[in-house]
C-alpha cells in the first residue's frame, strides 16, 4: 500500500514533467527577496503537499506532548518504549541493539526526526539515518541534481521562508558544516527541528534530545524578519555552531 507521500508525490501528472523547481530562487528572486510574490509553482507545492506537512507537525506536538515538552526525561522507566521505538521503527533497529543504544544514551535526535518523517508516510523519499548529515546532504544532493525522488530539498536560509514541516538545520560541536558543503559525503555534527507553527515574527519548532539538558521532546521559538524569512541577528546559533538551511518539502 502507497505511503501518504507517495499519494501526494503520483497525484496527478508524472513528476518528471513538473517543473524545473531548482530553478525557482532564481527565476524569481527578486520577488522572493522583496516579498512580493510567491510562484503559482509554490501555491500548488503547498496545495499539494499541505496533508503530509499536517502529519508531521501533528507527530511532533504529539511528541512533545507525551514527553510534556522537555519535562520527561530520556533515562525516565515511563518513557523508554517511546525512546526505544524511535530506533526501532525510525531506522529499523532490532530491538536488541535499539536497547543498547538507549542504555549508552546515544545521541537520539536523528532518530526521533527520522521517526516523524517515517511515521508520516514519507516512505522511500527520505535519507533515514541516525545522523542528521546524512539527510541534509541527502537534501541538498535532490536539489543540485533536480531529483523529485526525494521528499525534502535543502534551501538556504535566505531563500525560503519557514513553513509547516520543513526542518530548520544547523551544524554542531564546531562541525564546519555549511550549506555550500552539505552535500558532500563528510560526517559533521548537526542537528534538525521539525517546524510545527508559522505566526508573524516567530515559528515554533520541535526536536529530539532537547530541552534544558538535551535529554527530551520540547519545542522552542525561533524569531522571523518582519517579511517572514529565518532572522539570523535574533537567533544566535551559538559560538560552536552555524544555522545551515531550511529543508522543505514543497
Amino acid at each position: 500500500m502507497a505511503t501518504l507521500l507517495e499519494q501526494l508525490m503520483y497525484n496527478g501528472a508524472s513528476r518528471s514533467k513538473q517543473p524545473d523547481r531548482a530553478n525557482r530562487p532564481r527565476r524569481f528572486a527578486a520577488e522572493y527577496e522583496s516579498g512580493e510574490l510567491e510562484s503559482e509553482f509554490d501555491l500548488m507545492n503547498q496545495a499539494n503537499f499541505a496533508p503530509f506537512a499536517a502529519e508531521l507537525v501533528r507527530l511532533a506536538v504529539q511528541e512533545r506532548n507525551r514527553w510534556n515538552n522537555g519535562a520527561i526525561k530520556e533515562t525516565q522507566a515511563s518513557i523508554q518504549p517511546a525512546l526505544l521505538d524511535y530506533w526501532k521503527s525510525g531506522l529499523g533497529y532490532s530491538d536488541a541493539s535499539a536497547r543498547t543504544q538507549v542504555a549508552s544514551r546515544s545521541p537520539w535526535s536523528a532518530a526521533f526526526i527520522s521517526w516523524v518523517i517515517r511515521k508520516a508516510g514519507a516512505g522511500k523519499f527520505f535519507r533515514y539515518s541516525g545522523a542528521h548529515w546524512r539527510y541534509i546532504s541527502a537534501a541538498k544532493k535532490a536539489r543540485l541534481s533536480n531529483d523529485w525522488g526525494h521528499a525534502y530539498w535543502l534551501w538556504k536560509m535566505t531563500e525560503r521562508k519557514p513553513r509547516l514541516g520543513d526542518l530548520i538545520c544547523k551544524s554542531r560541536s564546531s562541525s564546519g558544516l555549511t550549506y555550500d558543503n552539505a552535500h558532500l559525503d563528510a560526517s559533521r555534527s548537526a542537528h534538525c527541528d521539525i517546524v510545527t507553527s508559522v505566526a508573524p515574527g516567530r515559528i515554533t519548532v520541535v526536536g529530539g534530545n532537547t530541552g534544558p539538558y538535551g535529554d527530551s521532546v520540547a519545542e522552542k521559538t525561533l524569531l522571523l524578519t518582519p517579511d517572514g524569512y529565518f532572522d539570523p541577528v535574533r537567533n544566535p546559533s551559538g559560538p560552536s555552531g552555524v544555522y545551515v538551511g531550511i529543508m522543505s518539502i514543497y
